[in-house]
């Protein structure tokens, strides 16, 4: 008992590194040199408070201060920062984007808020919107639309600004469309969210729904009603504003990304560094097209050979989430066609996708969950009214002419993330547009190699 009331202030020093240093040390990153040294370092304090007496109030003024931090970051300036991830000490103090709401969708951003993007998408992809009255990524909110526009990131514009959307500039092309989109919804939230165009007696003449293939898998995250999940983007933004498995201490968080977190971050020198195809392919089970075998691009580029239905093992003929996102979509097209209006689904192309049909021998595209996506379409909505519109074939032309120059004005994608870029999202709109004004369908030329 003596020990301990003569070396207090050591226990005090071991409860604030046991608080602070509780999740690495149990899940500490040892192939990393600088964990390794930061360990070799907190030993050699902890030896030094020991055996050097005089270097014990430095010690204790460093953690003292270290705590003062931490609480004044707690009190006065988390909501600053909402990428650092921790607890606050005053509940409900962190101003929250997302929207909790008592049936479907279950979460949408909160009306007239700012809205940031998060984590590391590529510098082309920093960027922050306000959302209108009802939540969404439209500068103002009309009575009279000609269409809604449906879906999830892709709709919305993840990483465009307001005025670069596809909604946006089908808008200014006197075709006035409201974006419904939210970034992380399924195909089954996308839908049901036209109530609440409903709800405010906002009127329209058809919906345009885009479509993504694999995004069925979504439907899984609201699955069980008791406790629905939200995934994708908005999903993630609610995760980091709730600062689920946080502690309250921002210095521990810092020093977790420093030291243990390190490894998972995006590497660009590797990601983005010129390979050639035909060396980096020479192993895989997959043909190159001869006109790209001495071709160079970003490794970050290289489309996969196994797609994700194959390693998910899904079943496309008996899927409950693809029976959910089917039923969602065949309702809608028979409302709208009992109501006389428009149904265009729109489906986006992905760029791994584009870059294999253009680089692997023909036939690659039929072996995709892109092909897998066009079919499943055409089959559930038959005897419906329906348009399919996509713009393979425009994305085709562009990024060969990307491959040939590197001029990102040709890619419709942004640099890292795989979103569209400003030209990808006027692509959706004129391919749109073309079809309304002059009944121009897009070109197919894509699935002439399959059967």
């Amino acid at each position: 008992m003596n020990f301990v009331k003569k070396n207090y202030p050591l226990f005090i020093f071991f409860l604030i590194c046991f608080l602070y240093l509780f999740d690495s040390f149990f899940n500490i990153y040892l192939d990393s040199k600088r964990n390794i040294a930061f360990i070799i370092i907190l030993f050699l304090i902890i030896f030094a408070y020991l055996y050097f007496k005089k270097f014990r109030v430095f010690i204790l003024i460093s953690a003292i201060t270290i705590l003062a931090f931490d609480t004044s970051f707690n009190l006065f300036f988390q909501d600053n920062f909402p990428n650092i991830k921790i607890k606050p000490l005053i509940k409900n103090s962190v101003q929250k984007s997302g929207l909790y709401i008592n049936d479907w969708p279950y979460f949408k951003f909160k009306p007239n808020i700012i809205a940031k993007s998060y984590g590391d998408r590529g510098e082309d992809c920093l960027y922050e919107w306000k959302t209108d009255n009802l939540g969404f990524k439209n500068i103002e909110i009309k009575k009279n639309y000609e269409f809604i526009f449906l879906g999830n990131s892709y709709v919305e514009g993840l990483c465009a600004a307001i005025d670069e959307t596809a909604s946006y500039y089908l808008t200014k092309k006197n075709i006035p469309t409201y974006n419904l989109g939210v970034q992380g919804w399924s195909d089954k939230q996308a839908i049901k969210a036209l109530r609440i165009i409903n709800e405010n007696k906002i009127n329209f003449n058809g919906v345009i729904f885009g479509y993504l293939s694999n995004r069925f898998l979504r439907e899984k995250n609201l699955l069980d009603l008791d406790k629905p999940v939200q995934g994708g983007g908005l999903g993630r933004v609610m995760e980091v504003e709730l600062r689920g498995g946080k502690s309250f201490f921002v210095t521990r968080e810092i020093l977790q990304n420093i030291f243990m977190l390190d490894q998972n971050k995006f590497n660009w020198s590797r990601e983005f560094s010129q390979v050639n195809l035909e060396s980096f392919l020479k192993e895989k089970k997959v043909k190159l097209r001869d006109k790209y075998k001495d071709t160079e691009i970003p490794q970050y580029y290289i489309p996969p050979i196994i797609r994700l239905s194959e390693m998910a093992n899904i079943n496309f003929e008996n899927n409950e989430l693809i029976k959910i996102s089917n039923k969602s979509i065949l309702d809608l097209a028979k409302k709208l066609q009992f109501e006389n209006k428009k149904f265009i689904i729109f489906h986006f192309a992905f760029r791994p996708d584009v870059f294999g049909h253009i680089i692997y021998e023909d036939g690659y595209i039929c072996n995709t969950d892109y092909y897998e996506a066009v079919k499943i379409i055409n089959e559930n909505l038959k005897g419906v009214d329906y348009i399919y519109l996509d713009i393979f074939d425009e994305a085709v032309k562009l990024t060969e002419k990307w491959i040939e120059n590197r001029d990102y004005s040709n890619f419709i994608w942004k640099y890292k993330d795989g979103h569209y870029s400003k030209l990808g999202n006027k692509l959706v709109a004129d391919t749109i547009e073309n079809y309304l004004n002059d009944g121009k369908m897009p070109t197919k030329e894509y699935l002439k190699f399959c059967n």
